[in-house]
């Protein structure tokens, strides 16, 4: 039961907020507890937002909306004044953790003035405070293994990340323990391939259910893209170990669109084959807008038809010159600035047949299957067939499969103007057209 005089003290912070913000604290909240299948938080709150000051984790939900908002200072303030009501409360240390990795990027988050190490030393002490009570806590240890690899200590991470691995795998080895067991290298089957917001994470996660998958600690481990110094024993450190006929596989997807990528994968020495999933052009532009914003890559205000109309202006001058390197008449231009900065300019990540024919270039086509994104959402069984028959596993029994998509993003988009769905139809034909004659991949604009 929480004291009257802490009561008003917490009505005191809410009716601070203006009204902006207490509605959008409301609606923040109204997700959560529907997330959260929590109908009595959800009665509460009609009943006015005060009501919720009576919660015991009113301190943690607040800071978690001033966090989402990005305003860390007041975050860290309401994480602070949970943990001296409960010192033990795991999200809003965990939630602590996170804020003191932004401020060793970003000094000016916090009224804090505390140096590298120091803040280094107090998120390991909150994770490993954390793993004493919670020594099997998944989030922890994913946390941990993260931020042990971007300070370099790999060692560590490596040590975590086996951890991490065997504690979510739910498939036991068939074997006895005295027999040796394959590395994660020799059970490595597949990269999911694909653009940002293609549908890599449902496909992904649909292969996951066969019954001799095992999975990694993460979907995006991002090893060839971006982390190739950090050694192979760090990549396969998120893998389990298992023996045949286990697989496993992994989808990240600056793997399909960064041009270094295939040159590392044919350096590796793995035997690999390569999904590659496919999202109409131009919806996947629209969803790639709103990733972006959602997670801060782009000005809030920032508005779906200038910036794409802002990009084509860039763009359109060198449409002739990025069709013949998708063609293979010339070299993909490796160093041309517009492959360098996708979050600029994201409608690049649509010119598919550059990304293609930058992997041919490296590996054979049979080891190479395509699937465009609307046929795998409307016929699942069947397309998953063809998966599990390229990837050369048993058919499992599908019978109970229970199609779902993942990773959809939450907006409701804007149109787009119709002179810029045509002049953006315009930019993309010939890469479309590409994409059907080369690769029997029809997206009709």
């Amino acid at each position: 039961m929480i004291k009257p005089d802490r009561l008003q003290e917490r009505l005191k912070l809410l009716n601070k907020m203006s009204e902006l913000d207490q509605e959008k604290f409301r609606l923040f909240l109204l997700e959560r507890f529907r997330k959260n299948n929590n109908q009595q938080q959800i009665n509460t709150l009609a009943s006015g937002l005060e009501t919720i000051v009576s919660f015991p984790a009113f301190f943690n939900l607040l800071g978690d909306f001033y966090h989402r908002e990005r305003n860390f200072k007041e975050a860290f303030k309401l994480y602070q004044f949970s943990l001296l009501e409960d010192p033990d409360n795991y999200w809003s240390n965990l939630h602590t953790a996170t804020i003191y990795r932004h401020y060793l990027n970003d000094r000016q988050l916090l009224d804090l003035d505390l140096n590298r190490q120091v803040v280094i030393a107090k998120i390991i002490d909150i994770y490993n405070n954390l793993l004493l009570k919670h020594p099997n806590d998944v989030e922890c240890l994913g946390l941990l293994g993260k931020f042990y690899g971007h300070i370099g200590q790999f060692d560590r991470a490596i040590l975590i990340n086996r951890r991490l691995a065997e504690i979510i795998q739910t498939k036991p080895s068939n074997l006895s323990p005295d027999l040796a067991i394959d590395s994660p290298r020799n059970i490595l089957r597949f990269l999911v391939l694909g653009s940002m917001k293609s549908g890599t994470t449902s496909l992904f996660e649909a292969i996951g259910n066969h019954p001799d998958f095992v999975t990694p600690i993460i979907k995006e481990i991002q090893f060839f893209a971006l982390f190739t110094t950090r050694g192979y024993d760090w990549y396969f450190s998120h893998f389990p170990q298992r023996d045949k006929p286990y697989f496993t596989g992994e989808s990240s997807t600056s793997s399909f669109d960064y041009l270094h990528v295939p040159q590392y994968v044919k350096n590796s020495g793995l035997d690999l084959k390569f999904l590659i999933i496919l999202r109409d052009p131009i919806a996947r532009i629209v969803s790639n807008f709103y990733h972006l914003k959602k997670h801060h890559q782009l000005k809030s205000r920032t508005d779906l038809n200038a910036t794409i109309s802002e990009q084509l202006d860039i763009l359109e001058p060198y449409r002739d010159y990025l069709a013949e390197m998708a063609a293979g008449i010339i070299k993909i231009d490796t160093q041309l600035p517009l492959f360098q900065d996708y979050n600029k300019f994201f409608v690049m990540r649509s010119l598919y047949p550059i990304f293609i024919r930058n992997w041919y270039n490296f590996f054979p086509q049979e080891k190479f299957m395509f699937l465009r994104l609307q046929d795998f959402t409307k016929k699942p069984k069947i397309q998953l067939k063809k998966v599990y028959n390229f990837l050369e596993v048993a058919q499992p029994d599908m019978s109970h499969y229970q199609p779902h998509r993942a990773n959809v993003g939450n907006y409701k988009p804007a149109p787009l103007l119709p002179q810029l769905q045509e002049r953006l139809g315009d930019f993309l034909q010939p890469f479309c057209q590409i994409l059907k004659n080369d690769f029997q991949l029809d997206f009709n604009l």
